[in-house]
This record gives structure tokens, C-alpha cells and sequence, in this order.
């Protein structure tokens, strides 16, 4: 089986700018998200701040607290 997909946004960019490269993974049978970001919630991140703040927490707690 293989590995999960999770795909976050580059900077300034919503989760529709990723919708179709994620439908061609999900139709090679690959499981796909992509994390919930619009444009606008890149704004906190403007001079440098993390953007470990700006991910949902479930991801958050990943990217902090890596499985394996």
C-alpha cells in the first residue's frame, strides 16, 4: 500500500491551487489531503513568523511531533 499524501500549500497559495495534482495521486491510488489554507491565511506568517501557527492542530502536532 502506498504511503499517505499530505500536501500543504506553498506560501501564499490556497489548497485549490493543489486540487488536481492531488486527483492524479488519488487516481494512482495514492491517498491525498491537502491541508485547509487559503491565500489569506499565509498573512500571519508576513516578516518571518512561523508557519507552524497557521496549521490546523492535527497537522500542527505532526510537523512538531513527528510519527516513526
Amino acid at each position: 500500500m502506498p504511503r499517505p499524501t499530505v500536501i500543504v500549500p506553498g506560501f501564499f497559495a490556497g489548497a485549490e491551487d493543489y486540487e488536481s495534482i492531488a486527483r492524479q495521486l488519488r487516481d494512482l491510488d495514492i491517498p491525498t489531503e491537502i491541508v485547509p489554507l487559503r491565500k489569506s491565511s499565509w498573512l500571519p506568517t508576513v516578516g518571518g513568523r512561523s508557519m507552524v501557527l497557521i496549521l490546523p492542530k492535527p497537522v500542527r502536532r505532526l510537523v512538531l511531533y513527528p510519527i516513526g
